[in-house]
């Protein structure tokens, strides 16, 4: 199996159970922006390359990379794409296959393929970046990703919203329909709200 951060190691089938002999291959020096055009709203990263680095080279030109996955901001970009794992903007901003434009890699003989490009809008053919995008690194190992980025809102705002009852589901539903409709919207449960609500508190 390949690694980086080694954050998402627990994801998938387990490498020893399929090959109790195999070893890791660390991928964690493959790090670093290889290219970035603002104007096009496109980033190509190398695989190591962190979720906060990649945030904050995208802060700098008022653009961001939406996927915003579960886990800590130093998971790579190589593990999001290779778990295909999503974030609370996904429904709304796109999922790692409606993100990636472009992917490389290295298969199972050592040959370098690379499927995509680096901009938005790409010679039609079997699509290789979301073949790749989800395949836990069965299919090789990813080494750069081309992605495109969004604007960064001009204002970020979370609100957090109590219903109960019969109508609770009726009042998700015309926040989601409103003039402003979020982003993210996520339904949390009792224990989660008191948890964030004792957050707060202490925050203060």
């Amino acid at each position: 199996r390949f690694t980086a951060a080694g954050t998402w190691a627990g994801a998938g089938t387990p490498a020893g159970r399929i090959a109790p002999d195999a070893r890791p291959v660390s991928l964690s020096g493959l790090a670093g922006i290889v290219a970035y055009v603002p104007a096009d709203l496109t980033m190509t990263v190398r695989a190591g390359t962190t979720l906060a680095e990649l945030d904050a080279a995208t802060a700098a030109h008022n653009q961001w990379c939406p996927l915003r996955p579960w886990g800590d901001d130093s998971a790579t970009v190589g593990a999001t794409f290779a778990t295909a794992t999503n974030g609370p903007c996904a429904a709304t901003l796109g999922r790692p296959r409606d993100v990636a434009v472009g992917v490389q890699f290295v298969d199972g003989t050592g040959t370098i393929v690379r499927g995509g490009g680096r901009v938005v809008k790409n010679v039609a053919g079997f699509d290789l970046t979301r073949l790749m995008v989800g395949a836990f690194g069965t299919l090789g190992a990813i080494t750069e990703i081309s992605l495109r980025l969004r604007a960064r809102p001009a204002v970020d705002v979370t609100l957090l919203v109590t219903a109960s009852g019969a109508d609770a589901a009726a009042r998700l539903a015309s926040i989601r329909r409103g003039t402003i409709a979020p982003l993210a919207c996520e339904v949390l449960d009792g224990a989660t709200r008191s948890e964030e609500h004792t957050s707060e508190l202490q925050s203060h």
